[in-house]
């Protein structure tokens, strides 16, 4: 999806014809972020009301849904947390903290799961379960959307919303607003760009106009599938870390330089039995050759997973991805890691490349895991060369076709 080119969003009726089986009630199960804002006085939105806290933000929430004229709208939950109810319980329609089963016998599990408003899986069912060992969960890809379809600005603060909510669906222990009712204090936030599925970020003013996260509460389906693809152009994050000096790094062998990278990303592939493997070259640019053009074979570029990168050089090189290069070549899932690219998010050299990727010294232009707008290629500043502890990108070049089963 190039959001930075403004690709006009999905309309409801185009998503009713992407739906995966017509009355599968999994394809109508949507999450999306809200197209207007407000403070963390939830009350003080126009769609509250006359609610306050949880009940203003459902209020909210459902307000969006039918105004994206969304199945089922009056069934909108916000994905949000206060000191009595946990996000992960509301989502199952019940209240309560997960810590107490959501005051239930048993801890309820089974909500989910749910599409992005492009009709593309989004969040697996709860509670998320590992596709592979060491693998915290399964949001294959970010929110991205408001409930019409259209793109989440990333300009300012626009893709942010309210949360108190941690990545297992509690509250994070403070950081609601007094409970959603004032604009005093601070609150943990969600990303629409950031973090598996986006939902947790970060912590943030309860008075700046943010957004909030909304889905339809209630299971609706089976967990989402994962294809380990035997062959296609795969894309990852490399396991190892190491400094500017790639050649340092035990895994390039006599390599330096660029080939040092490339050796790096190749190893790590055949260590994964990904087809290939000395065709993967690392997502990096020396002072006078540009990523973009280190590559012979113009994707597509999958996950293990099988979910999407990017369509081709050029899509990589709109600055936004389909989804995060946030997995290893084995599926582990990476945080928010640090990744040597000296390359702007179009794809061309920064310029600091420490010193063409053979020195400790000066300085080198990363990227991070976690994004899937222009700071996956190139975040806000340099680090030091002699950092040790940032990843590679690395991408097939290989000529493996599309194959069926992918998302």
């Amino acid at each position: 999806m190039d959001l930075a080119r403004g690709k006009s969003g999905f309309r409801m009726a185009l998503v009713a014809c992407l739906a995966i089986a017509a009355g599968n009630a999994a394809a109508q199960a949507h999450v999306f972020m809200t197209s207007s804002t407000g403070t963390g006085d939830l009350s003080s939105w126009p769609e509250s009301a006359g609610a306050t806290g949880l009940e203003a933000a459902d209020a909210i929430c459902r307000a969006h849904a039918d105004s994206g004229s969304l199945e089922g709208a009056d069934e909108y939950v916000a994905w949000l947390s206060d000191s009595s109810d946990d996000a992960y319980c509301r989502a199952h329609g019940l209240g309560g903290k997960r810590s107490e089963r959501c005051g239930q016998a048993q801890d309820p599990i089974g909500a989910g799961p749910w599409s992005r408003i492009d009709g593309l899986p989004a969040m697996d069912v709860l509670p998320l379960s590992a596709p592979w060992p060491g693998s915290a969960g399964y949001q294959p890809r970010h929110v991205l959307f408001d409930e019409s379809g259209q793109p989440i600005p990333f300009a300012d603060f626009a893709h942010l919303a309210f949360t108190a909510t941690d990545t297992s669906g509690q509250y994070n222990g403070g950081g609601s607003c007094d409970d959603w009712t004032s604009t005093a204090g601070e609150a943990m936030l969600g990303s629409a760009y950031y973090g598996f599925g986006g939902f947790s970020s970060s912590i943030w003013d309860c008075a700046q106009s943010l957004r909030m996260v909304c889905l339809r509460k209630g299971e609706h389906g089976a967990p989402l599938s994962r294809h380990l693809p035997p062959s296609a152009r795969i894309a990852f994050a490399s396991s190892a870390v190491g400094t500017g000096d790639l050649g340092s790094w035990p895994q390039a062998g006599d390599a330096n330089g660029l080939a040092a990278g490339d050796a790096i990303c190749r190893g790590e592939a055949a260590a994964a039995g990904l087809p290939l493997a000395m065709s993967y070259r690392a997502w990096l640019s020396a002072s006078a050759v540009p990523a973009r053009g280190r590559f012979d074979f113009d994707g597509p570029w999958y996950r293990v997973d099988g979910v999407r990168v990017a369509t081709s050089v050029a899509d990589l090189a709109d600055g936004f991805l389909d989804a995060p290069i946030q997995m290893t070549a084995t599926g582990t899932e990476l945080g928010f890691e640090s990744v040597w690219t000296g390359t702007h998010p179009d794809g061309s050299s920064t310029g600091s490349t420490c010193g063409d990727w053979s020195s400790v010294s000066a300085s080198g232009t990363f990227g991070v895991t976690a994004a899937a707008e222009p700071r996956w290629s190139e975040s806000f500043f340099s680090a030091g060369c002699g950092a040790g502890n940032l990843h590679l990108f690395c991408l097939a070049d290989n000529d493996s076709l599309f194959l069926e089963g992918f998302d």
